[in-house]
């Protein structure tokens, strides 16, 4: 957390922001954290998510009027969860460990995907038998946007569309993507523009993953994680004349005793390596930017 000194001939504002990584799954840990942040009262300006960050950026600042954000949140990933193993004791204890259930609810969802997030996109032969290339996309995340008109009201955060005037008390929006053709950002801002599903449908295509692109302003976007998976940076250029305290909800740990003992242990570590390093990178290029603001 960092906020600057204040000058006390200045009027002194400080922003309190939320920043939500992508990771997938690991969305659900985000889940977790900001229930608890809730239930010690921090109150949000600016909520700011890349990827799965951004869905629940999206849920947190655009739920539904007269619902709690922290049930929204919390049902999404309920509903998002599946059971595809018996979990009734003792059938599930007996035949399957938590590893055995997390490698098949995985290949699981590799092979199927998931119904409320992504499906297999039109069949397609598993190869392509003239070049052996694997089709891409493999997936389409038009169930995920199906999914979150259950959660999310988008008019709540314009006060024209919300006649109840309630956006003074929803933080403002900021979800990220990267432009396939240019490799440029894409940030999309509540305060500055109209967000929608596609928005947020945008941020979420890791083509690693087979995950489809989305069209949007004759821009085609994948997800913001490409670029940035900690948009703090985003944040500071969003209002950097103003002091912030952040909340950044890193869910890539920095420390690991055990090594990798197989190739997916590997990638994992190394994925958590290569992005902690750009979030740290972030919060010193943020602090550096903030303390050269303060000189001038």
């Amino acid at each position: 957390m960092y906020s600057n000194t204040p000058n006390p001939n200045q009027d002194y504002k400080v922003e309190t922001v939320l920043v939500l990584q992508g990771g997938g799954s690991l969305g659900a840990y985000e889940c977790g954290v900001f229930k608890v942040l809730s239930e010690y009262g921090i109150k949000f300006d600016i909520v700011a998510g890349t990827s799965i960050g951004a869905v629940n950026a999206a849920i947190i600042t655009s739920h539904k009027p007269g619902k709690d954000p922290v049930v929204e949140l919390e049902n999404f990933w309920i509903e998002l969860s599946e059971k595809i193993l018996p979990m009734i004791p003792p059938y599930s204890s007996i035949y399957f460990t938590d590893e055995m259930r997390a490698i098949l609810a995985t290949m699981y969802s590799a092979t199927y995907g998931n119904p409320k997030a992504f499906s297999r996109h039109t069949f397609t032969s598993p190869f392509n038998y003239f070049s052996f290339k694997l089709p891409y996309p493999l997936f389409d995340v038009s169930p995920l946007e199906h999914t979150l008109e259950k959660y999310i009201d988008f008019s709540t955060l314009s006060v024209k569309e919300n006649s109840n005037q309630e956006k003074a008390n929803r933080p403002r929006l900021i979800v990220t993507s990267t432009d396939i053709q240019t490799s440029e950002p894409v940030i999309f801002d509540s305060k500055n523009e109209r967000i929608d599903s596609t928005s947020v449908l945008a941020s979420v295509g890791f083509p690693f993953y087979g995950i489809s692109w989305t069209e949007k302003n004759n821009h085609y976007l994948w997800d913001g994680a490409l670029l940035s998976n900690t948009p703090l940076r985003e944040v500071m250029d969003a209002s950097p004349l103003i002091d912030k305290d952040v909340y950044l909800i890193n869910i890539f740990p920095h420390f690991q005793k055990k090594l990798p003992t197989d190739v997916f242990e590997a990638w994992h570590r190394a994925r958590d390596i290569i992005y902690n390093d750009k979030t740290d990178n972030n919060i010193k290029n943020s602090i550096i930017n903030a303390e050269h603001l303060v000189l001038l």
